[in-house]
């Protein structure tokens, strides 16, 4: 049993890597100047991910991001808040705006279009209960 977690655990980290790497290769190619990067640009649980798919499908711009954090301080906060878990990671959604941040300071004449999605606080606390309950099944 502990042989499947830490395989499950190298792997993930590897996979995790792998995604970062593309992130970041895909931010960097993107030329901004030709057209208006979209933010999505949330609190988590709040269907952000349905609305940046939504947008996407409707070719709203063709560059769609959703990320939870674009300041450096927002960033730090979430990535010490991840690595203190059980099993430490660093999500996808936090690097990819890290990445989108460096880009946006780099080029601060784009003026990118930025979502912000709310949703009611009781809503949001009971879909984060129940992926929480999951996690730990």
């Amino acid at each position: 049993m502990v042989m499947k977690e830490e395989l499950k655990y190298f792997i993930m980290l590897r996979l995790g890597a792998l995604v970062r790497l593309y992130d970041l290769l895909r931010v960097k190619r993107e030329r901004w100047g030709r057209c208006t990067p979209v933010f999505v640009l949330t609190s988590g649980k709040v269907a952000s991910t349905a609305v940046a798919a939504s947008l996407r499908k409707a070719r709203a711009s063709k560059y769609i991001h959703h990320v939870h954090f674009l300041s450096p301080a927002g960033i730090c906060e979430e990535k010490k808040k991840q690595l203190r878990c059980s099993i430490p990671y660093i999500a996808r959604n936090t690097t990819l705006g890290e990445y989108l941040a460096k880009k946006w300071a780099a080029n601060p004449d784009v003026r990118p279009k930025i979502i912000s999605v709310v949703r009611e606080p009781v809503g949001q606390a009971v879909s984060v209960a129940f992926q929480d309950v999951k996690r730990q099944s």
